[in-house]
């Protein structure tokens, strides 16, 4: 009997190498799955929040092409910590967190982050569907007020909105000529 209980005592000196390689296969599987989970969520902020935006700004083409001014607001909201896309009819949604939102200014390098205190109002022309310029305020009858340039009364338009999420970006380019965008 004591010569039984010492051979077993002998045998268990430790995992064997092929316990060893199988327990590493499964850390590098698990390991695997955990970075392509974390890399998928990024471009998923980044594709729904982008997807939000353009459902808003179709929303807003409609409503300008068929009842009048309308435009959409992109903004921070300071207390929720979150962007977000908000109509002239006060319909708003949150877009995905820990993203970043920009827009670029055409026919200059200016590209100006949303925050706080600046945001984006764009909305359509009713006569041809083109992207009105870049609206600075709205009069108490609904009229726009447009941003425009500093030394003349050029108008400002936006041609470019980017939404990043660290490594994953989506940017919406905005034809404003002919009112189409599109996301890539």
């Amino acid at each position: 009997m004591r010569d039984k209980v010492k051979n077993r005592q002998l045998n268990n000196k430790g995992f064997s190498l092929v316990e060893l390689i199988v327990i590493m296969i499964i850390v590098v599987i698990l390991a695997t799955a955990v970075v392509v989970a974390f890399v998928n969520s990024e471009d998923q902020k980044t594709k729904t929040s982008a997807t939000l935006v353009s459902k808003y700004l179709d929303n807003v083409m409609n409503y300008s092409m068929t009842k009048g001014n309308a435009y959409l607001t992109l903004g921070y909201d300071n207390a929720s910590q979150r962007y977000y896309v908000k109509d002239s009819e006060n319909h708003s949604e949150k877009l995905s967190p820990a993203i970043e939102v920009s827009y670029h200014i055409e026919n200059s390098e200016n590209v100006i982050a949303i925050d706080e205190n600046n945001k984006l109002m764009i909305s359509f022309s009713r006569t041809n569907g083109s992207f009105t310029p870049i609206i600075k305020s709205v009069n108490a009858d609904g009229t726009f007020v447009y941003e425009t340039t500093g030394d003349s009364n050029a108008n400002v338009y936006a041609d470019n909105i980017t939404i990043k999420c660290n490594d994953s970006t989506k940017e919406i380019h905005l034809y404003t000529k002919t009112g189409v965008y599109e996301i890539e």
